[in-house]
């Protein structure tokens, strides 16, 4: 299957859900109220205040899986952060 995005992609307006022999399904998304990464924000709070170093969704072996991704991706398209943030090596 695949899921399509409509909007910026760290604030879509909607996403379709289109399973392999499924009508495609399309949800709307309301932010009203919201602002940027405020699910990350609360999901971190919580773990924080449960005494948790990572969290279910999103532990930190795929958070650094992510992070090096776009690392590389950055490294292809030629993006370079400022020189103190370049430096900074997360996998040691």
């Amino acid at each position: 299957g695949e899921v399509m995005f409509s909007g910026s992609p760290p604030r879509p307006l909607s996403y379709v859900v289109k399973l392999k022999g499924e009508d495609p399904e399309e949800h709307k998304l309301d932010y009203t109220g919201n602002n940027g990464l405020i699910w990350q924000a609360d999901e971190c709070a919580r773990a924080i205040r449960d005494g948790k170093t990572e969290c279910i969704q999103s532990p930190l072996e795929d958070t650094l899986i992510i992070a090096k991704m776009m690392d590389e991706v950055r490294r292809q398209g030629g993006l370079r952060f400022p020189d103190p943030l370049e430096g900074i090596n997360a996998s040691t």
